[in-house]
C-alpha cells in the first residue's frame, strides 16, 4: 500500500511539472504574440493612422514686374504766333491788358503711327594736323662700330680667280662718316661652320686699304644663321655686336661683304 501511494505521488508530481512547463510555454507564446487566439485578454486594435494630405508648393511667382507697353511721347508744337500786346489809344486813361493765351492757342499735333522720325547723329569731322610725319631716330648702339647698312651684301666673287669654286666673307673697317677713313690693325673674329678664326683689317687690300677676308668653302652652299663675325680691338675687346651672315647656293652670291663703320 505504501509503494502504491508513492507511485501516485510521483505521477502527481510529474503532472504538476508538465503542467508548469505547459503553462510556461503558454505565457511565453502570449508574450511573443499578444494577439494570438490563445490570449484571453488580447490587446485592443490600434486605430488606423490618419494620412494627412501633402502640401503641393505653388509655382514660383516671377519677381520681374510686368511693365506697361512702351510709352511713345506725342510731340506737342506751340504756336509761334506773336503774343498780342497792349495798344495805347490817345485820350484814354486805361490801357488794354494783353489777353492771356489759352489752351486754344496751342496747336497739338499727333504723330501718325508708323511714321516716327528717327534722329541719326552726324559725326563731326575732326581736323587732322597736317605736316611732315616725324621720322623716329635710331637708338645709339652700345658699341662704337656697327655693320654697314644692308650688310651682309651678297655679290659675286671678284677678289680672286677661283670663281664659283670659292665662298667667303670679306670687307673692311671704316671711320666716322662722312669720309669713313679706313682703319687698319683691328681684328675681325669669325665663328661658325666649324671655324673659329681671326683676320686683321688691312690684311686683304683687294677689298680696300683696311680689307679682311675669310675663306669658308670651295663650293657654294646655302646656310642660315651658321656664321657670324664681330669686330674687336687688339686686346680682344668687342667693338661691335655679332653680325649674322647667311650664305647662298648661288655663284653670283658667293662673296658676303660686311663693312664695319664707326658710329661714335
Amino acid at each position: 500500500m505504501g509503494h502504491r501511494g508513492s507511485v501516485i505521488v510521483n505521477l502527481f508530481t510529474v503532472l504538476i511539472l508538465a503542467g508548469t512547463v505547459v503553462m510556461g510555454l503558454y505565457f511565453f507564446v502570449i508574450l511573443l504574440s499578444p494577439s494570438i487566439f490563445l490570449n484571453p485578454f488580447p490587446p485592443s486594435t490600434l486605430p488606423a493612422i490618419a494620412v494627412l494630405p501633402s502640401v503641393t508648393p505653388a509655382p514660383p511667382t516671377s519677381i520681374v514686374p510686368t511693365f506697361p507697353p512702351l510709352f511713345t511721347p506725342t510731340p506737342t508744337f506751340t504756336s509761334t504766333q506773336p503774343r498780342p500786346s497792349a495798344t495805347f489809344t490817345p485820350g484814354s486813361e486805361a490801357t488794354t491788358p494783353a489777353p492771356d493765351i489759352t489752351a486754344s492757342d496751342v496747336t497739338e499735333v499727333t504723330a501718325a503711327p508708323g511714321n516716327t522720325e528717327t534722329f541719326t547723329p552726324t559725326p563731326t569731322p575732326t581736323d587732322t594736323p597736317s605736316g611732315p610725319t616725324p621720322t623716329p631716330s635710331r637708338t645709339r648702339s652700345a658699341f662704337p662700330f656697327t655693320a654697314q647698312e644692308n650688310a651682309p651684301i651678297p655679290v659675286q666673287n671678284f677678289a680672286n680667280s677661283a670663281g664659283c669654286n670659292w665662298m667667303g666673307i670679306a670687307g673692311q673697317a671704316l671711320g666716322l662718316p662722312p669720309g669713313g677713313n679706313p682703319i687698319v690693325g683691328l681684328i675681325v673674329h669669325l665663328e661658325g661652320g666649324g671655324l673659329n678664326a681671326d683676320a686683321f683689317t688691312g690684311s686683304k687690300t683687294a677689298y680696300g686699304p683696311a680689307g679682311y677676308e675669310f675663306f669658308l668653302n670651295n663650293h657654294v652652299v646655302q646656310t642660315t644663321g651658321e656664321y657670324k663675325v664681330q669686330l674687336l680691338d687688339t686686346s680682344g675687346t668687342p667693338l661691335s655686336d655679332f653680325v649674322i651672315v647667311n650664305t647662298f647656293a648661288d655663284c653670283s652670291k658667293n662673296l658676303l661683304l660686311v663693312n664695319f663703320v664707326q658710329n661714335h
